[in-house]
């Protein structure tokens, strides 16, 4: 993942509500990945793209607890309707709706690190792809 990239997962991060609809099996579309017209090869990389992207996202979820997962499952992920506020949160939880809060700061943070170490790792190999 090249820097740009990680800039932009983090901006999405500081978003308030973020879509990550790849990442979550029971959501996947056969759709194509690439604008109609674009070439054979331009497809193939937009399609590799995504799912280097998705591939990324995955795992960062893989790496929070059931706790974080579920409030980014119910709060980032969800869509205006589905999304739960701090307060349904914090009782399901047993926590105040500033925890909540505090906690989400916490989770992006995590998925921040996460793909800046993904993005550090992919340009330290680079070089030895080239050679």
């Amino acid at each position: 993942m090249n820097p740009g990239t990680v800039d932009d997962l983090v901006g999405l991060l500081h978003q308030r509500q973020v879509s990550f609809e790849s990442l979550h099996p029971e959501w996947h579309t056969d759709e194509p990945l690439y604008a109609r017209g674009a070439s054979s090869e331009q497809a193939m990389v937009n399609k590799t793209e995504h799912q280097l992207l998705a591939d990324a996202g995955r795992a960062a979820l893989v790496s929070l607890n059931a706790r974080e997962r579920r409030m980014v499952d119910r709060r980032l992920m969800a869509d205006d309707e589905a999304m739960l506020t701090l307060k349904e949160l914090g009782r399901e939880f047993g926590v105040s709706r500033e925890r909540v809060r505090q906690l989400e700061v916490n989770i992006k943070r995590k998925l921040v690190t996460h793909f800046r170490a993904l993005s550090k790792t992919a340009e330290a190999r680079a070089p030895n792809v080239a050679a």
